[in-house]
């Protein structure tokens, strides 16, 4: 069955995105070291973040208030259909083991599903996004973990036969491929069977910093990882899914030796646009905490205006939907927003619309979607998932002023059928932004 949220928006003529605001330091979060952040992207205004506090926004990240005390490695993942769920990750200190815990009451109370002892992996909880029912963990060499509904039972699952683990990273647009780091040595392991099998893939340097992966939205043969130490340091690029890698240096050749990459984070919505959060130490005035690339990690440039000229981004997360991101750092939460404004072309008074709730809700076969004009214009209907990934564009042309509907029978640009989830649909006409 497949359930859907509406969300509506609205373009005006002549608008365009605009340059960002500079970053800001969130209110109740200065001072704390922030190790992760998530999003409840069905309301994108819950936010919650971990670190030495578990912290949670519920108006888009601009106060916060500390729930409970937690680790400094500890990660998160908020449950996609339940705001109160959140699963957490965490290294128990002095490097004694892994333990995993979930929360229905947004943190007030936790409960410990796994405890496992032995020199520990980095701790790992991702959610799988093409099946948002299915949770990946890893609570000790070579062990995962695998929920297929959301943390109730839990199945051992093969992994690779190595130790070290530091990223976990499963393709958005199909399911079956996955991508594991490990260090010291570097190795990387992918699997195209949801983790039945694993094969080792060709990385040019054996030794380095802490690696970190991301695969591309819409293309799972293009993954990215990144070595912090070492002659080799920077982000390497593959679009052979891992067979061949490029170093992709361009913008972030001053890196130093203290200048550790921490997180690699894509857009959601525009995949060639990627961000860098590093260590930038006292040593090297030279370097930001944060880097942008707009052009698939060919070049890279400062996106640090606000921010502090040292200290560490550890974790980024992007809010589609609201066009805010998030950097949590090693003294708080920082924001920033994408704002709209004129651009070279004449204002216009836009057309008026109005998007109904699609019928029926949830739907098992095809559910239908209404709308109306005030004036002939150039339509643009789209699903998106709740990641901001495109599903499938429904509308794509001019309508005439009145009443208009159209069908959608729940499958994707290939015409595949999605999984069950959440999903939005957005209208936007003529030069809206899209």
């Amino acid at each position: 069955m497949i359930y859907k949220t509406v969300i509506v928006t609205i373009s005006l003529i002549g608008f365009i995105l605009a340059q960002p605001n500079q970053w800001e330091l969130a209110n109740g979060t200065e001072g704390i070291y922030i190790n992760d952040i998530d999003i409840f992207h069905q309301n994108p205004d819950t936010v919650y973040a971990t670190g030495n506090q578990f912290l949670i926004s519920t108006d888009r990240g601009e106060n916060w208030v500390s729930v409970s005390g937690m680790a400094f490695s500890s990660v998160i993942e908020v449950d996609p259909y339940d705001s109160r769920r959140v699963y957490l990750n965490h290294n128990i200190l002095p490097s004694d083991g892994t333990e995993f815990l979930m929360t229905t009451d947004g943190g007030i109370n936790w409960e410990t599903i796994f405890e496992e002892y032995g020199w520990p992996d980095k701790p790992i909880v991702e959610t799988d996004p093409g099946d948002l029912n299915t949770i990946y963990i890893d609570v000790a060499p070579n062990t995962f973990y695998r929920s297929s509904d959301q943390g109730n039972t839990w199945d051992s699952i093969p992994s690779p036969n190595a130790s070290g683990l530091t990223s976990l990273a499963i393709a958005p647009s199909n399911i079956n491929i996955l991508y594991a780091a490990y260090f010291g040595p570097n190795y990387i392991y992918k699997s195209t069977d949801r983790s039945q099998t694993w094969s080792q893939l060709p990385f040019p340097s054996m030794y380095g910093g802490v690696l970190v992966l991301a695969v591309d939205p819409d293309t799972p043969d293009i993954v990215y990882t990144t070595m912090s130490a070492g002659e080799s340091r920077g982000v390497y690029k593959s679009i052979d899914g891992g067979q061949n890698w490029e170093l992709k240096n361009n913008g972030i050749e001053n890196l130093d030796g203290y200048d550790w990459i921490q997180t690699i984070v894509i857009n959601p919505k525009e995949s060639e646009t990627l961000y860098l959060g590093v260590t930038s130490s006292y040593t090297n005035d030279q370097n930001p905490m944060l880097y942008e690339s707009n052009d698939g990690a060919n070049s890279w440039h400062s996106f640090s205006v606000g921010m502090p000229e040292y200290g560490t981004v550890q974790t980024l997360s992007v809010d589609t939907m609201n066009s805010r991101m998030y950097a949590g750092a090693r003294n708080g939460i920082y924001t920033l927003d994408f704002e709209l404004s004129v651009d070279e072309y004449d204002f216009q008074i836009p057309i008026l619309i109005s998007l109904k709730q699609n019928y029926p809700n949830p739907f098992n076969s095809s559910t239908k979607i209404a709308y109306s004009l005030s004036k002939n214009s150039f339509v643009k209907l789209t699903v998106f998932d709740i990641s901001g990934k495109k599903i499938k564009r429904l509308v794509n042309e001019i309508k005439n002023t009145g009443e208009h509907s159209v069908m959608w029978d729940g499958t994707d640009l290939n015409n595949k059928s999605v999984p069950s989830g959440v999903y939005f649909y957005v209208l936007k006409n003529d030069q809206g932004l899209f």
